[in-house]
């Protein structure tokens, strides 16, 4: 707010002074009033040029990183099979993360049993604004309905116990040629302190929540699951609950071998 008063400021005060000369030629006489800038002009323009500096300095230093209060930091970290038969790697784009504008990410294919097939994502934001927009950049419903899935159903949230919290999971029901794709997402942070926060994480009174406790700077991760092959959705969100416990460790834990 600070920063656009301050540049419509410095609009009304550069439309006030007087316009340069055309060419050469000698300019037409003007009248004494209006043949140099108002007296306010030049003090007007030091001051947003000042104030504008001020409130550089006073965002630096309030959204400075060592002033954010980490939250439980997890990450994803693929467990059997994947490596073994019926798993495979998958490549993320440069295009996608330059998309997305995350910092890294990962992709697997699985299947454990017949007839059925997942797919997980994970991507990270380090502390910063790109962070602090990811939840608008990325989510199914803005990313499937683009790769020509269709969204049948909001089958709503569920909790799942995390290392230090719960986190909440929302489950979507798309469908392609292929049949119903149920899909488990997490956007989560490191300034998020319960599932009720996460929940809530892209509405203004979160957004101004963020700012007051100057987490606008917090990192951000996501992770989806996607599974087809299953015709009723209570077994797909049985299979991810499990799937979920593997998946998710403490930042702080080895990854298995």
């Amino acid at each position: 707010v600070a920063f656009a008063a301050a540049c419509l400021a410095l609009v009304a005060i550069v439309r006030q002074l007087p316009p340069a000369p055309a060419g050469p030629r000698r300019p037409p006489q003007v009248p004494a009033a209006t043949a140099f800038p108002p007296s306010w002009s030049l003090p007007g323009l030091a001051f947003c040029i000042l104030w504008l500096g001020a409130t550089e300095l006073v965002r630096l230093y309030w959204f400075e990183p060592s002033q954010i209060i980490a939250g439980a930091r997890w990450r994803a970290v693929w467990p059997q099979p994947f490596n073994g038969a019926g798993s495979r790697v998958l490549h993320v784009s440069d295009a996608v993360r330059n998309q997305l504008q995350c910092d890294a990410g990962n992709a697997v294919r699985w299947s454990d049993q017949p007839g059925t097939e997942w797919v997980g994502y994970f991507f990270e934001w380090r502390q910063g604004l790109r962070a602090y927009f990811a939840r608008a950049q990325h989510s199914p419903e803005i990313c499937l309905p683009a790769t020509g899935r269709r969204l049948l159903k909001d089958l709503g949230f569920f909790d799942h116990q995390s290392p230090g919290r719960l986190i909440r999971v929302h489950h979507l029901l798309f469908e392609d040629e292929s049949g119903p794709l149920n899909v488990f997402f997490i956007m989560d942070g490191s300034s998020v302190r319960d599932n009720n926060e996460q929940l809530h994480a892209g509405s203004a009174t979160s957004r101004l929540r963020n700012v007051w406790e100057r987490h606008k700077g917090a990192d951000r991760r996501s992770l989806e699951l996607i599974a087809a092959g299953y015709p009723v959705p209570q077994l797909a969100r049985a299979e991810a609950q499990r799937w979920l416990a593997e998946i998710i460790r403490p930042e702080s834990e080895p990854a298995p071998l």
